[in-house]
């Protein structure tokens, strides 16, 4: 998408997924030396199955916003990438979400048996403190960062918003605040901490990601009723036939629809106030039209 300025959004997120990917082949040799290579194998089939890399990109965009070098989130960044790898290998199992595809290939149970996807999902949650914590060794002034991505992944981010999503609750809007949006949040607020930003850049920031999560997902719900698994990569219609709470079930398909277009405003609103925050609004014109 090429914006007026000449920014061009798909460029930028490609060159960002792809310094992220090189960094992630860099880094689980040093990460997982002399580990069974079963379950490397399974580790890697998930972690480099091509996926979009929203969360890693974010979090290099964020620190780049502060105009700090980006190698120091670099890191913190494939710690997200493989925290959220290890979530959907996870949210796939026959006990959570029981989905049978994922990025447009079998799911990590369905290829390697539910319990090496359990033990890989492990091995990158850990691999992704380690990362974070040997960058924290290098600059303790980090840590910060890894405390805020240890929080959003925690029983009061990610995890905490897939038992209240496994319980069907109801409130979906705080449900995808946890399970999806802290996450998300985390990406941003992590770095703008490696790029040592100032207090109001950081208020207006995690106010766009807070609201951002919120919109991502109410997409993520229109997508799993409007779209097909070729396109989408995944099973589609399947929160409606497990009665799942999702956006569309509780305001309907054009009540989503004008939800998403209220929380599009907020995160313009938000950015408004933000120099160099360029890929953001691109970000937030392309959650908008997305097709997968």
């Amino acid at each position: 998408m090429k914006m007026a300025n000449s920014f061009d959004f798909a460029e930028q997120m490609t060159q960002g997924a792809r310094e992220v990917e090189s960094a992630l082949q860099t880094c689980i040799p040093k990460l997982f030396p002399g580990a069974p290579e079963k379950l490397l194998d399974a580790m890697q089939y998930s972690l480099m199955a091509g996926g979009k890399r929203i969360r890693p990109v974010m979090l290099l965009e964020s620190c780049r916003l502060t105009g700090a070098d980006t190698q120091r989130a670099l890191p913190f960044a494939c710690a997200v990438e493989m925290i959220h790898t290890y979530s959907l290998i996870h949210d796939d199992l026959p006990a959570m979400d029981n989905d049978d595809l994922r990025r447009g290939k079998p799911t990590s149970h369905k290829m390697f048996g539910e319990a090496m996807a359990i033990l890989a999902g492990d091995a990158l949650l850990n691999g992704a403190f380690e990362a974070m914590s040997r960058a924290c060794l290098a600059a303790p002034e980090l840590v910060p960062a890894m405390v805020c991505v240890a929080r959003a992944s925690g029983a009061c981010g990610m995890i905490g918003g897939q038992v209240l999503d496994m319980a069907a609750q109801q409130d979906v809007e705080q449900t995808d605040r946890l399970k999806t949006g802290a996450l998300l949040r985390c990406a941003v607020e992590a770095g703008l901490l490696c790029g040592g930003a100032d207090e109001a850049t950081k208020a207006k920031m995690l106010a766009f990601a807070e609201d951002y999560g919120v919109l991502f997902q109410i997409t993520d719900d229109l997508l799993d009723v409007l779209s097909t698994p070729e396109i989408l990569g995944k099973s589609v219609g399947k929160d409606q036939r497990d009665e799942k709470a999702t956006f569309v079930a509780k305001y309907g398909l054009n009540g989503a629809k004008r939800l998403a277009d209220d929380y599009a405003q907020r995160c313009r609103e938000h950015l408004g106030g933000v120099s160099r925050a360029v890929f953001f609004s691109a970000l937030l014109t392309n959650t908008i039209e997305r097709k997968k």
